[in-house]
């Protein structure tokens, strides 16, 4: 998010569509897991399978386990890839 309290913070004009805590990001249990932290624009993820993709919409406060490689896109404006 944008708060100078993260631990990664997002500072500028290009990121006003990133809500000040966005996302949560911790690694347990040998896996990455994100949790949109109740954001105004929102977190989707981009899900494969079935040999097609589909944005997704984090459910806020909810923990997503994902993979390497998925695709992470805050409030519109920034895109992640972990």
């Amino acid at each position: 998010g944008r708060a100078k309290e993260n631990q990664v913070c997002l500072a500028g004009d290009d990121f006003s569509h990133v809500s000040r805590t966005h996302l949560k990001v911790e690694y347990r249990a040998g896996r990455v897991w994100i949790t949109d932290m109740s954001s105004s624009k929102g977190t989707q993820i981009n899900v494969s399978g079935g040999g097609g993709s589909a944005l997704t919409t984090l459910i806020a406060d909810k923990a997503y386990g994902i993979a390497e490689g998925c695709n992470v896109n805050l409030g519109g404006c920034v895109d992640l890839t972990f």
